[in-house]
């Protein structure tokens, strides 16, 4: 599981500011057996980018501007690579980050669920996360 794998805890505390927001009310996850395999187990199956309903892990400025998102479940290599660019992009004058977003989504498969955020972001790079969180919490009520 990502946020447990030492490597991006180190990195995360080291280079970031962690910040957890719980956006829906409180829901059972289960009753604990998902096809035979515990949650921790289950969760290593699924591909890079689902549930962006449950978690979405956003990287922003002191002042609240999205540097990226990342919707869903990632594996922590994956999830590792994210925050390397994420560390470039910060260094780049804000006027440069919409072509750093533009040039990593051409980069990107079609089916790559990191594509549309980043296309999201090349277009409109000066977004708030308060713009972002009122947007989903609407979207669960």
């Amino acid at each position: 599981m990502t946020f447990s794998d030492e490597r991006v805890i180190e990195r995360v505390n080291r280079d970031f500011v962690g910040v957890w927001k719980n956006i829906r009310p409180s829901q059972p996850f289960g009753d604990g057996d998902f096809l035979g395999m515990d949650a921790a187990q289950f969760a290593k199956q699924l591909p890079n980018g689902t549930a962006p309903q449950n978690v979405t892990t956003f990287f922003c400025t002191s002042e609240g501007e999205v540097l990226h998102a990342l919707p869903g479940y990632w594996k922590s290599d994956e999830f590792a690579q994210e925050l390397s660019f994420i560390s470039d992009l910060a260094a780049r004058p804000a006027e440069g980050r919409g072509r750093a977003h533009a040039d990593r989504a051409a980069r990107l498969g079609t089916g790559d669920p990191r594509r549309g955020t980043h296309q999201a972001l090349s277009i409109k790079t000066d977004r708030k996360i308060d713009e972002f969180l009122a947007n989903t919490e609407a979207g669960l009520r």
